[in-house]
């Protein structure tokens, strides 16, 4: 058990994020929006059904991949995330992959530095 924020002596279960576990997580969902959960096309037209919008990750995901870009896809738990990256095929991929990662977990600490 973990003390409520602001309430000495309660505690609440483990996993149940609050506070700064929240709005970095929060976040998170942000960054990674085009590759998670998309609410918008290209055009600004608002996504409203589920199937369309996976549909719109799937692409995104599979465009960026094929052009070489960084893919990274958060997978959350109740009171932590990782973050999985995508390595194209082919020699030297890995190495690019790893150092694309590196440089993404950097940026990803400083936002969530700034911002927490």
């Amino acid at each position: 058990m973990i003390p409520k924020p602001g309430k000495p002596g309660k505690s609440r279960p483990l996993g149940i994020p609050t506070g700064k576990d929240s709005i970095a997580l929060g976040i998170i969902e942000e960054r990674y929006t085009r590759y998670v959960w998309p609410r918008q096309n290209p055009d600004g037209s608002v996504l409203k059904d589920s199937t369309s919008i996976k549909k719109r990750a799937i692409k995104a995901r599979t465009y960026d991949k094929s052009v070489g870009k960084l893919v990274c896809f958060p997978v959350r738990y109740p009171d932590d995330f990782i973050i999985l990256v995508y390595a194209s095929d082919g020699p030297g991929q890995k190495d690019r992959a790893v150092k694309l990662a590196e440089q993404e977990k950097a940026e990803l600490a400083k936002l969530l530095k700034e911002e927490i």
